[in-house]
């Protein structure tokens, strides 16, 4: 209110494709990690992707994580993280990986808006 910023023209700048793309970016720096989407995934839903994620230095496999973004029927209303499977020891010494799920509900894809932030 104070700058009268008008914050759906301000949103125009923010396509969610291109956001999402320069998060990823910035945790792959900030955290030494590299990540690589995994094409046709098992998921609950065709809008769910699937990241692997790697330690960018030695390619140790570290986990995966989905990524759900947009509203649908029946689909939780907030944002939020859920844990899907623990990362723990097995007895032979590996671990098992952690996978996690971003739930959000950001403007679908298949609107006749573009998905904004």
């Amino acid at each position: 209110e104070q700058y009268s910023v008008d914050l759906e023209r301000l949103k125009q700048y923010f396509p969610i494709d291109n956001v999402t793309k320069g998060l990823l970016d910035i945790y792959q720096r900030i955290f030494n990690l590299r990540f690589e989407k995994i094409s046709e995934p098992a998921a609950w839903h065709s809008d769910a992707s699937l990241h692997s994620v790697f330690d960018a230095t030695s390619g140790q496999f570290l986990g995966q994580f989905y990524m759900d973004l947009h509203p649908r029927e029946g689909k939780y209303g907030h944002a939020a993280v859920f844990g899907l499977q623990p990362s723990v020891a097995l007895p032979t010494g590996d671990r098992q990986p952690a996978v996690c799920a971003l739930v959000c509900n950001f403007t679908a894809p298949y609107s006749a808006l573009i998905p904004l932030l």
